[in-house]
């Protein structure tokens, strides 16, 4: 802690050199055809729409997206290689905070709009920097309706619409819906012909994707929401509904046939998972003098969460002698399907007066009430609450300074009825130098309590495993950068440093291998013994004392004629051993784009490629105990091409383009190649 002061110290001695921006959403505008070229030299291109949540991500510095089957399915935002986690939406989103790790279907199937990217703010679950999206509500001329239908593999189609109008002169509603459906969970084969010009680039046949699964998915995101635009202020309603069936893989190891090593043998079949969510909100804004804005929200939702066909993991076992001395073992098991629901309270209440370092006050809070039942029909009940208080300053100075300064206090009252109060600060600059260069600089130390999940809840699809006994992570996180930018060209150099008191990880995460010695003294057999406790412990989250990384960040862009080119590199130069994060990444985009026919034909085509370092995950073996596994590196590469006639667009997408196997997490087999076409229709009226 007086490091952590002292540290805040020198960063706001340098402050005087050196301020940041404000990161603020964008402006919410219906894209128009094409648009998504030459915004700025320093970042891949945003799409125009996309009707996967996940890929909104591309356009940010250090925010990728993983993908674990086809778009709209299953995936997750990484941040890059950092060790702090990853990024999220804002808990009043879609009612629910930590949305990727409470549900277990991460980002499948939720609706959402382009995102910007805030790393130093603080956040209510201690969020890895939060992903803001678009504003709603701002009133429109005439109704917009813009539709994107996309048929992809598998039979999948996707729908995602996008409606904006004024109901009265002062209402206006905006309602997004986005929907998934791939029904079935299915084998896939390819003709080893396919394959066979990969054979000049080093490839052996273990290496092709000849065969695989994949996972169905069936989601609706529905969400209404009507704002009411008064003399002194506004008031806005908001409804999430999101109903998802998916299926999911276990993390059980895909095992290679030893006669067809072209071939991949499940040892479990999908399991699924049930989300029926409601979550209903409303929100006002008053501005009772000039400059002031006084603000406050509330948000209630239930998520009811069905797990089913989960695989069958050792609980433990009874050994049992009869009259005649003959040994008996029962096994249990822990459930098969239960029910999860998640009943939350969300609000925040703020305060801003636009003035000379604009002060602001906000406090955000979440009530979370988790109730779980099994086979059994035996309810456990869970309570916990968070809170988060914070002052802020920010400014521009002089026409070349940003900065904003938070400070304040995170509390978290835990379901072990225990109290924790945590000091929570950040501050971030920027600062306009001469001969179009910039510097910025941040520093965050903010704290992450330990969620329902890992302290209660076990998890036997992916398996997890609780601990009561469990630290809250206590953070900092460091970050300079000096970006020399003209209209066309763009370079940046930056580093990276973060550090983690009581970090949480699974265990063979944290010991970087796998112990299978036993701790069950009163169980006789041996075997079994060994085997559960080697899974129960491998799984089992654990606080990691101190971690730290140091990682340095390069990007580079520019442009040429109608073309665009965009690299991003990421790479540790220092680290505690920590054998789940990869240690280097590369991100980046080739963009063209052309109007023709008077500026009534557009045409665009671009791909976007992300390349994931090698890295170690945990699976269950066919003996059924742990063993640990190297995903090897991979780079995802997608293509798409579009065609835009007035307010009508066609497109194709070629996704995995690399057709390289993707190793998102053990258990999963992503397939190659892969074709989507859509089209894309804006009315404006």
């Amino acid at each position: 802690m007086n490091r952590g002061i002292l540290f805040l110290a020198v960063i706001w001695t340098l402050t005087t050199s050196v301020f940041a921006d404000v990161i603020h959403a964008k402006p919410s505008k219906l894209p128009a055809p094409q648009d998504s070229v030459f915004e700025t030299p320093n970042a891949p291109d945003p799409a125009p729409r996309e009707t996967d949540a996940g890929r909104w991500v591309i356009p940010l510095r250090e925010v990728m997206q993983r993908t674990y089957d086809v778009a709209g399915q299953k995936s997750e935002w990484v941040l890059g290689t950092s060790i702090l986690g990853s990024p999220e939406l804002p808990a009043k989103s879609l009612g629910i905070g930590s949305l990727s790790k409470r549900y277990p279907s991460k980002l499948a199937g939720i609706y959402t709009t382009r995102l910007s990217y805030d790393a130093s703010t603080l956040a209510l679950n201690g969020e890895n920097g939060i992903l803001f999206e678009e504003r709603h509500g701002i009133p429109v001329d005439t109704p917009i309706t813009d539709v994107n239908w996309e048929r992809g593999a598998f039979e999948g189609n996707a729908l995602r619409l996008e409606f904006r109008r004024l109901i009265t002169d002062s209402v206006t509603l905006d309602l997004g819906v986005s929907s998934h459906s791939d029904m079935l969970s299915k084998p896939y084969e390819y003709q080893p012909v396919t394959h066979s010009p990969f054979f000049a680039l080093g490839r052996d046949s273990t290496q092709i994707p000849f065969g695989g699964r994949n996972i169905a998915m069936n989601s609706m995101h529905l969400q209404p929401i009507v704002t009411w635009r008064f003399g002194y202020g506004k008031a806005f309603v908001k409804i999430n509904y999101l109903s998802l069936d998916n299926a999911d893989n276990t993390t059980h190891k895909v095992l290679l046939d030893t006669l067809d090593p072209t071939a991949r043998n499940f040892q479990t079949d999908p399991y699924r998972i049930i989300i029926e969510s409601r979550t209903y909100g409303g929100g006002v804004e008053f501005y009772p003098i000039k400059d002031l804005t006084l603000g406050t929200e509330i948000h209630y939702g239930n998520h009811e969460i069905e797990l089913r066909n989960l695989s069958k993991i050792i609980k433990g076992s009874d050994t049992t002698y009869n009259e005649n001395g003959l040994r008996s073992i029962t096994t249990s098991y822990y459930d098969t399907s239960k029910v999860r629901n998640y009943e939350t309270i969300l609000g925040n209440f703020d305060i801003r007066y636009s003035s000379f370092l604009n002060p602001r006050i906000r406090f955000e809070y979440e009530f979370l009430n988790t109730e779980e039942s099994g086979h059994e029909k035996t309810k456990q009940k869970f309570y916990q609450d968070r809170e988060i208080g914070y002052a802020e300053v920010s400014d521009t100075l002089f026409g070349k300074a940003l900065f904003r300064v938070q400070a304040g206090m995170q509390r978290n009252s835990s379901l072990l009825d225990s109290v924790e109060f945590a000091p929570a600060f950040s501050i971030d600059g920027t600062y306009l130098l001469p001969h179009d260069l910039m510097a910025s600089a941040s520093y965050r130390h903010d704290n992450k309590f330990p969620d329902v999940t890992q302290l209660k809840l076990v998890e036997t699809g992916r398996v997890a495993f609780p601990n009561e006994n469990l630290k809250h992570e206590v953070r900092d996180r460091v970050t300079a950068n000096l970006v020399w930018q003209k209209r066309d060209v763009f370079y940046g150099l930056g580093l990276r440093y973060e550090h983690a008191n009581n970090l949480i990880k699974p265990h063979w995460a944290i010991a970087g291998r796998i112990d299978s010695t036993s701790s069950y003294d009163d169980i006789n057999d041996v075997t079994i013994s060994e085997v559960t406790d080697s899974v129960q412990s491998a799984f089992r989250y654990e606080n990691l004392d101190h971690a730290h990384t140091l990682d340095w960040l390069m990007q580079v862009g520019f442009r040429l004629g109608n073309w665009k080119f965009y690299l991003e590199r990421g790479q540790k130069m220092t680290r505690t051993k920590l054998i789940d994060t990869p240690s280097l990444y590369y991100k980046g985009s080739i963009h063209w784009q052309n109007r023709f026919v008077k500026d009534r034909l557009g045409v665009s085509v671009r791909v976007d490629f992300q390349w994931f370092n090698n890295r170690y995950d945990c699976t269950i073996n066919e003996k059924g105990e742990p063993e640990l596994v190297s995903l090897k590196k991979y780079l995802a590469m997608d293509f798409e091409a579009r065609m835009q006639i007035l307010s009508f667009e066609l497109y194709n997408r070629i996704e995995n383009f690399n057709h390289s196997i993707y190793a998102p997490e053990s258990g999963y087999t992503p397939e190659g190649l892969r074709f989507a076409y859509g089209i894309v229709w804006t009315f404006g009226n």
